[in-house]
């Protein structure tokens, strides 16, 4: 199991929110 970042995933989120563009793109691509 590895571990990832999950602050760096929420703080992009949290732009993508922002600015209107899909989430749903990140954790279809999340870095492992």
């Amino acid at each position: 199991v590895q571990v990832i970042d999950i602050s760096m995933i929420l703080r992009e989120a949290i732009r993508r929110t922002h600015n209107g563009e899909s989430v749903s793109y990140l954790f279809s691509h999340v870095p492992l």
